[in-house]
């Protein structure tokens, strides 16, 4: 199926969203080395932690770096079963959480980003309680939970669509991830530009039966994107949130090979 008739972005519009056909780079991920900040680009493709999956680096320094800094004590080995774009199974050993759903995630995020980026800050911008008559940036203080709905079994991996999306309080959230979550705001602040922002988001997934498995992670922006304020946020979220689904749902066939051609 095609965008036709679809709520969703155009074939224009997606490439202009992954900057196809531009020379610029587009940011896709920045880089967890500890203090690094680098930012990883469709050109300059970092380095994933083979044992966690779920964790990038612009150079073997920054990945030593980062495991004496305590990723050693929170890697979890993933082995992946029929690999690649058909990943089926995924065995783990942590019980607490369940790491099946959480590499579902992280594979929902690594495809979606740029997507899931800009859906991010639309949902901040729409406010707490879906009140910010003055579309204040909360990104400080607050945090957009993106959460998420399975798939049938017939749709690709990950099999996962956004549901809905709200703006929480970061104090809400639990010990640990306010902890994370008020570091890379500090980090950031010190080492960026003063006119560009990061923006923390959570992908949040329950499945019955299961403990929920959520992921945080920070997105950064120029100022340019302040140029959204002002603008209908609600039909902005709505739209791209579709575009989101319709790709998942395995719809929008022109869209999916738009993004593929200039991979």
């Amino acid at each position: 199926m095609s965008s036709n008739n679809l709520n969703i972005l155009s074939v224009e519009q997606i490439r202009s969203v992954y900057g196809i056909g531009d020379s610029r780079e587009v940011p896709v991920h920045e880089c967890d080395g500890p203090g690094c900040g680098k930012e990883e680009t469709k050109q300059n493709k970092f380095k994933k932690c083979s044992r966690c999956w779920s964790k990038k680096y612009c150079s073997k320094e920054c990945q030593k770096k980062h495991w004496k800094d305590g990723h050693d004590m929170k890697c979890e080995a993933v082995k992946v079963i029929d690999g690649g774009d058909k990943i089926v199974k995924m065995e783990v050993g942590i019980d607490d959480i369940d790491d099946t759903n959480y590499q579902r995630i992280e594979y929902f995020k690594e495809k979606y980003g740029r997507l899931i980026q800009l859906i991010a800050l639309q949902v901040l911008l729409i406010g707490p309680n879906n009140e910010n008559p003055d579309q204040t940036l909360y990104n400080k203080t607050h945090v957009p939970i993106l959460f998420l709905e399975a798939l049938p079994s017939s749709a690709k991996y990950p099999r996962l669509s956004i549901q809905t999306a709200v703006t929480l309080p970061i104090a809400m959230l639990g010990e640990r991830y306010q902890e994370s979550l008020y570091e890379t705001i500090r980090l950031y602040e010190n080492s960026k530009d003063p006119k560009s922002f990061v923006v923390n988001v959570g992908l949040s997934y329950h499945e019955t039966g299961k403990k929920n498995a959520t992921v945080c992670t920070p997105f950064t922006f120029g100022s340019d994107f302040l140029n959204w304020k002002g603008k209908d946020v609600h039909s902005l979220y709505e739209r791209y949130k579709n575009t989101v689904n319709a790709m998942a749902g395995g719809n929008a066939k022109d869209l999916i090979a738009a993004i593929k051609k200039n991979a």
